[in-house]
């Protein structure tokens, strides 16, 4: 492990958004179960999982883009960040909001969310995103990235689970 530690860090990160197809390649599921181990339940005691389906059938109509972070060297992710991309039905312009985004542990203090970040918001606007939201709690470690990256608090939101 130390060996593949020493490699990637001499390597360049690639940044791009890919299909779920690509992002299963190069060890998904090993970061995805890090991401998993790390965020143990969801506030109801429920452990997080992927509904692959559900997935597959947002980026089939055009409303999921998964920006991924590989080592340039050996394909290997470092980390992710998914976009849902919508239609605001009020006032007709596209919104994609970014969660989750996680980073490998031991690529962590390097700015990969930064890059994901900022290498994303060229791709959506692309596409015809007019704004980008980061959903997530405010008492999370996480939650000054955003503003790092020049997004601003906006509304509270309500939610209820059904």
């Amino acid at each position: 492990m130390t060996a593949l530690r020493e490699i990637e860090e001499r390597d360049e990160i690639a940044c791009g958004f890919e299909t779920i197809r690509q992002f299963n390649r190069g060890g998904s599921s090993l970061l995805m179960e890090s991401h998993r181990r790390e965020v143990p339940e969801d506030g109801g005691g429920r452990p997080p999982f992927v509904r692959w389906a559900h997935l597959r059938a947002l980026e089939d109509a055009g409303h999921l883009k998964i920006m991924v972070a590989r080592n340039a060297a050996t394909g290997f992710i470092t980390g992710y960040l998914f976009w849902i991309v919508e239609l605001d039905p009020i006032y007709s312009i596209m919104i994609a909001t970014g969660s989750p985004l996680y980073v490998a542990p031991h690529r962590r203090g390097e700015w990969l969310s930064v890059k994901m970040l900022r290498q994303s918001e060229p791709l959506l606007k692309e596409i015809g995103v007019r704004i980008v939201r980061i959903w997530g709690s405010r008492a999370h470690p996480i939650a000054p990235l955003p503003l790092r990256c020049g997004y601003e608090p906006d509304a509270e939101s309500w939610t209820k689970e059904l």
